[in-house]
């Protein structure tokens, strides 16, 4: 729309809002009226003066609607932006604290049965070690006695007496050993340190040293060494003592008047063997997984005390699991135990 100069349209509610100079000949003034802008121009060409008015009608309800409707819908997406966000996180959190509360269950319940387990062998050594002492007190006591009545009248019969208290205290003092040894294997980890060991030249030289006695007790021990440089961390003391109680079982539960026995080093990428074998009796299958418990012995009534303490093979596997290795029993055909001691291989030093 054009407006004709002094047109009471253009400067009714109106402001001047710029000025425009673009050069001597060419002058206007910028008014807003409402919602219109009004140029208007004037020229002079020296002999005539020209007045141009050009009038532009904003379009407010189209683009202040467009603004607002584009203003709506951005709170609208942030608003479902945020409700999605919540619920995503609320779920993660809520999935995270199931997680860890389930593993803290799990880890619970595994405590427990530890637990559990620990006093239930912790009844079974308190049973074992009150039947085990007093048979050999009830022996003592009673030669004693006899001994004392005269039931043992001649030299000869005092002395075979004799002989049977002090068999029953050796075997008494050899029992509470074994007890003070496996207690304190519990808590005393740290005060017998380990030392890297070559097993195979460990091997050679217990058996060098032991093989007299053993054949005294009719157990002929032989070795063979397929692993060199099989080395591992052990305390020597104990791995001693592990070695001992095995080959002490094979000389107690031999067949014959002489037994044998072999002990092979063997190795692989990440573990050292050595194993033990006998020409024993064996166990039956359903007592293999119950041998290295306090205590436990195949003849479940007990009648025969003085084969053992019953201590050997858990004392072995408390070492053994101090050595952070572990102990695998199996029997051996026609007859004979195996006895598989597991131990983390150490890298050779440079």
């Amino acid at each position: 729309m054009v407006y004709s100069y002094g047109n009471p349209q253009i400067y009714s509610a109106s402001a001047i809002v710029g000025l425009i100079d673009v050069n001597p000949e060419l002058q206007g003034i910028v008014y807003q009226s409402n919602n219109t802008f009004v140029y208007e121009m004037r020229k002079y060409d020296g002999r005539h003066a020209y007045v141009y008015h050009i009038a532009i009608k904003r379009a407010t309800h189209g683009s202040d609607s467009l603004m607002e409707s584009v203003s709506f819908y951005i709170i609208v997406v942030a608003i479902l932006l945020f409700i999605v966000t919540f619920f995503a996180i609320n779920r993660f959190v809520t999935r995270f604290i199931m997680i860890h509360v389930k593993n803290m269950t799990k880890s619970l319940e595994m405590a427990n049965r530890q637990i559990e387990m620990e006093q239930e062998q912790q009844k079974e050594l308190l049973a074992g070690i009150s039947h085990d002492i007093r048979t050999p007190l009830t022996a003592i006591k009673a030669y004693a006695e006899g001994v004392r009545d005269g039931i043992a009248p001649t030299e000869e019969q005092q002395k075979r007496y004799m002989g049977i208290i002090l068999k029953r205290a050796n075997d008494l003092d050899s029992m509470l050993e074994e007890l003070f040894l496996i207690t304190t294997l519990n808590y005393k980890k740290e005060s017998r340190p380990s030392e890297r060991i070559e097993l195979g030249q460990y091997v050679r030289d217990f058996v060098e040293d032991h093989l007299a006695p053993y054949q005294t007790r009719g157990l002929e021990i032989k070795f063979r060494i397929a692993a060199e440089n099989a080395f591992i961390n052990a305390n020597p003391q104990l791995l001693q003592r592990v070695l001992q109680n095995v080959l002490n079982n094979s000389a107690k539960y031999k067949m014959a008047d002489v037994g044998h026995c072999v002990i092979d080093v063997t190795s692989d990428d990440d573990f050292v063997y050595c194993v033990i074998s006998d020409d024993g009796p064996g166990v039956p299958p359903e007592s293999l997984e119950r041998l290295m418990r306090p205590f436990y012995r195949v003849d479940s009534s007990r009648t025969n005390p003085q084969e053992g303490s019953g201590l050997g093979l858990s004392i072995i596997r408390r070492i053994m699991e101090i050595f952070e290795g572990r102990v695998v029993i199996e029997n051996v055909r026609p007859h004979g135990l195996r006895i598989i001691l597991e131990f983390p291989k150490q890298g050779e030093e440079s």
